[in-house]
């Protein structure tokens, strides 16, 4: 249900990787992660929030740990370097985010 109404929704569920698969995923050592409080590495279908500071920009621009990046600034990312990229070609210093988290998808601002 949402504002009273039904909604039928489909959605891919995947298992998260294992913590042997983790390890040994690419992580994001950029300038942007540093600022954000966040550590990210490779996911199926993103980039895979895997911690995150809980007084960085990030925690308090709303993003959570187990979000999964999906676009930045409307581009698809697929990897940490991407999402690196993506941000330090952004025209602006807000950095809009889609992020997955759990069944559902969001739009997140951070500053740059």
């Amino acid at each position: 249900m949402r504002a009273g109404r039904e909604l039928e929704i489909e959605a891919k569920l995947i298992p998260r990787p294992t913590e042997a698969a983790l390890a040994s995923m690419p992580r994001l050592n950029g300038e942007a992660a540093d600022r954000w409080g966040v550590k990210l590495v490779e996911a199926q279908q993103g980039v895979l929030i895997e911690s995150i500071d809980r007084d960085g920009r990030g925690a308090q621009a709303g993003l959570k740990e187990g979000d999964v990046i999906v676009e930045v600034n409307r581009q698809r990312v697929m990897s940490p370097n991407a999402v690196e990229r993506a941000v330090a070609n952004g025209p602006n210093e807000d950095v809009l985010l889609k992020v997955q988290r759990g069944s559902g998808s969001q739009l997140v601002a951070i500053h740059r």
